[in-house]
Formats: structure tokens, sequence, C-alpha cells
């Protein structure tokens, strides 16, 4: 089921959405589809065999100070 909403986006976002839509779906006209693709990308859940997996930075999980020259 969809659902109909008005969203405001700043213009520089709205160029680059529109510029996305017309890149991966050849026409600005599927701005919905191509800011759906992109929502549940960031929304969904991972699922993998261990269940449901949460998403986390990566950043800062490595000790730079232990790298090697």
């Amino acid at each position: 089921m969809n659902m109909k909403t008005t969203v405001l986006m700043d213009k520089e976002v709205y160029k680059k959405l529109v510029n996305e839509a017309i890149q991966k779906h050849g026409s600005a006209k599927n701005i919905s589809l191509t800011l759906n693709e992109m929502l549940k990308a960031r929304f969904a859940p991972v699922n993998s065999m261990f269940g449901q997996l949460k998403r986390f930075p990566l950043k800062g999980l490595r000790d730079e100070s232990d790298r090697s020259s």
C-alpha cells in the first residue's frame, strides 16, 4: 500500500534527488521510486543467518596507533 505525503526539501537536496532518479531510472518522474529505494536502504532491517542485525557505524573501530609504518 502506498501513502501519499508532502515533503519539503532543500533546493540542493531536491536537485540531487532528481539527478539520481534520472541516472537510475531514466526520468525525473521517478522521484518517488528513487526516494523510496533510498529510504528502504536506510531503514530496512538487515537480515542474516543470525537474524536481524542492528546497523552501527564502523568509524573508530580500528586503533590507528597500532598500525605499523
